[in-house]
């Protein structure tokens, strides 16, 4: 399948791409991140703008523009590509992307941290193993990192920045 969709006046920066056609689910706007609609049962998949937090079902960055559900888009699933910030924090080149629940918009991936989480990691003064009330939460925590950021982004909401898709 080929790239489809409405090119803009300048499309965003691609290099070593991995493009795969797809339909759109809704409007969807070049440089959204796009995951997978959870009722998509064909080929080529219908993806919608992420919408939640670390989505597990990620699947690239719009190519291009589709304003008609159903129709045909381009999605990056690899290489370097633009963007949209959330806003809500300032990003830095290197640091580790996610998916926002902003739809179609990416932040950064703040770590997980018993702080985080909640409990206290404590060691026996002896020595041995340590417990702690927070360490399943922490090792069960939810991350999606999508990618890393190879431009900053201040924390304006709709920022573009370039990212380096995973």
């Amino acid at each position: 399948m080929s790239a489809t969709g409405v090119f803009e006046g300048t499309t965003p920066l691609v290099s070593d791409e991995y493009l795969v056609s797809a339909l759109a689910g809704s409007a969807i706007t070049m440089g959204q991140a796009l995951a997978i609609q959870t009722t998509s049962t064909s080929f080529p998949p219908t993806v919608i703008p992420c919408a939640t937090a670390n989505a597990p079902n990620f699947m690239g960055f719009a190519l291009t523009s589709q304003p008609t559900t159903g129709g045909p888009i381009t999605v990056v699933c690899r290489g370097v590509c633009r963007a949209i910030s959330d806003g809500s924090a300032a990003i830095t080149a290197g640091d580790q992307i996610t998916c926002s629940a902003t739809a179609g918009q990416v932040k950064t991936f703040a770590p997980t941290t018993d702080a985080t989480i909640g409990g206290d990691i404590t060691a026996p003064s002896g020595g041995g193993a340590c417990t702690a009330s927070g360490v399943a939460a922490i090792i069960n925590a939810t991350r999606t990192i999508i990618g890393k950021a190879l431009t900053p982004a201040v924390a304006t909401a709709g920022t573009i920045f370039y990212i380096l898709v995973k």
